[in-house]
């Protein structure tokens, strides 16, 4: 374990402890190698960065909602990377999300967003026939000077 800080190795020693069904959680490491909480308030902030480079380093740290754990197998450590490459796999198509928002940036025309994606259901008569229509609250307008009959379901 060279090249290791003393916050590193300690956080080290604890979680290798500790398998997929008995975790420790990231408080109780920090807590027991003397972490310090960070001025600023971001809490695990500090942690985060020990795991992380544990991590880099080749140290394969495992971790879920309950705490951190040390694989017992090619495995668990093969199921860990899976759910750590889903996650974020997720987090790059939000990315990619977001930057079609560019034109949406703004109060109003977030509002106006909304109002697009947003469904009302109205019965009018067409040709005749009372049907049930389902458009978006940004025409609604438009709908009801088209179909002055419409009722609003």
């Amino acid at each position: 374990m060279t090249g290791l800080t003393d916050l590193q190795r300690g956080a080290l020693d604890l979680i290798t402890m500790h398998p997929h069904s008995r975790p420790i959680t990231g408080t109780e490491v920090a807590n027991r190698i003397g972490l310090k909480p960070r001025s600023t308030g971001k809490e695990g902030a500090d942690m985060r960065s020990v795991i992380h480079a544990l991590r880099m380093k080749g140290y394969p740290i495992c971790a879920s909602g309950r705490g951190y754990w040390y694989p017992a197998s090619g495995d668990e450590l093969k199921a860990y990377i899976e759910s750590l490459e889903a996650r974020a796999n997720d987090q790059l198509e939000a990315a990619a999300g977001l930057k079609l928002g560019y034109e949406l940036v703004g109060q109003a025309k977030g509002q106006e967003a909304v109002k697009v994606a947003t469904k009302a259901r109205f019965t009018a008569k067409k040709d005749g026939i009372r049907t049930a229509f389902e458009i978006s609250e940004a025409n609604v307008e438009a709908f009801k000077e088209k179909y002055p009959d419409a009722e609003r379901l």
